[in-house]
């Protein structure tokens, strides 16, 4: 089992979303009005740095993980302006 920490722009929620959708994840917690500075820039939700980032973390079978990291790498690559969009792939040892 892996934990995935996908951090993106607050933009590309519904397209995060439904690429979960179609991975077949139905499980997941996600975290609002994520502020920070990453190789996307500056996300703090003011003028200086405009806009916000969300963060959802969601444990992933491992028969699950190739698919869902493609498709979250697919995604990435699709845009025709750079997104803010971070995947963060961790084992997890054991869950209570």
């Amino acid at each position: 089992m892996k934990m995935f920490f996908i951090i993106y722009s607050a933009d590309i929620d519904r397209q995060i979303l439904i690429t979960l959708k179609q991975a077949g994840c139905k499980n997941y917690t996600k975290l609002d009005n994520i502020v920070g500075v990453g190789t996307s820039g500056a996300k703090l939700g003011t003028a200086i740095g405009p806009g916000t980032n969300k963060l959802i973390l969601m444990l992933v079978e491992d028969a699950q993980v190739k698919d869902l990291s493609i498709r979250l790498e697919n995604l990435k690559k699709s845009f025709l302006k750079k997104q803010g969009l971070k995947v963060i792939i961790v084992p997890v040892e054991q869950t209570i």
